[in-house]
């Protein structure tokens, strides 16, 4: 489980956040999509990382909520916390 911030937009769409939580919360790693699970082990507790998602590391060519299909993302993500 990592306790991570997070402000995610989608590039070219104008810059406004479709999600955002900057209070902190608990993702098990292994249900997050590709981008993360990659990115987030990257860093150190307290480390921060900016992801430019391509689709095929984020929701692909079905989309997701208000996230188009083939959307490049960009999410910038805040570790503040995990548990083995």
């Amino acid at each position: 489980n990592v306790l991570v911030t997070y402000i995610g937009t989608i590039i070219g769409g104008g810059g406004t956040p479709f999600d955002q939580n900057l209070n902190g919360t608990y993702f098990p790693l292994s249900n997050l999509i590709t981008g993360w699970q990659l990115g987030i082990p990257l860093l150190k507790k307290g480390g921060s990382i900016r992801l430019y998602l391509p689709p095929s590391m984020a929701y692909g060519q079905s989309g997701q909520g208000s996230i188009p299909p083939n959307s490049y993302l960009q999410f910038i993500v805040s570790l503040l916390d995990f548990q083995n």
